[in-house]
């Protein structure tokens, strides 16, 4: 066996520094990109969050409303059925025409 100099329970941190964020970023944004357009597609009949949800295989509804549902709505790609109540149990979102020009 080779002896160790690491004195026992310390650990040495490399110090190579790696820049993995611009070329995560990019993939992140397509696969993202890529996400919005399946839910503008499958949101032009008007959806529940939980239909769309089964629809894109996700199961964290609060990252999902984060990520892709708000984004979507600010965007005035995505609207509301019930605007007024964006908490309802009876809310749907649909594709607006700018979304449906988007995606075609």
């Amino acid at each position: 066996m080779f002896p160790c100099t690491i004195p026992k329970g310390k650990f040495v941190v490399h110090p190579m520094k790696i820049k993995l964020g611009q070329s995560r970023d990019k993939v992140g944004d397509k696969s993202n990109l890529k996400m919005k357009e399946k839910i503008l597609q499958i949101c032009v009949n008007a959806k529940t969050r939980i239909e769309i949800l089964s629809a894109v295989n996700l199961k964290d509804r609060e990252k999902f409303m984060k990520n892709y549902i708000k984004p979507l709505v600010e965007e005035s790609l995505l609207a509301m059925t019930v605007p007024d109540k964006p908490n309802s149990r009876f809310q749907k979102y649909y594709t607006t025409e700018n979304g449906i020009a988007l995606i075609e």
